[in-house]
């Protein structure tokens, strides 16, 4: 299974949350990660345009990040 299928998946069985705002990878994405993680049926949450204000850096790829493993993947 490709990343595209699994997001088609994850869209199906409502276990995602796509975030198209553009957020700091430094403190915006951790904070919003944090939060859903606290839920009680955390989502799998996937920013599509995260970005480094300290360095001024748009990333290219998605950041996604799951409740089975806390963990961030770019």
């Amino acid at each position: 299974m490709d990343s595209s299928q699994l997001i088609e998946k994850l869209k199906r069985d409502k276990q995602i949350r796509i975030i198209e705002d553009e957020l700091d990878v430094n403190l915006e994405i951790p904070h919003v990660a944090y939060v859903e993680i606290k839920k009680d049926n955390p989502k799998v949450l996937l920013f599509t345009n995260p970005v480094d204000r300290e360095r001024g850096e748009k990333y290219s790829r998605a950041v996604r990040e799951s409740h089975k493993k806390r963990g961030y993947f770019l």
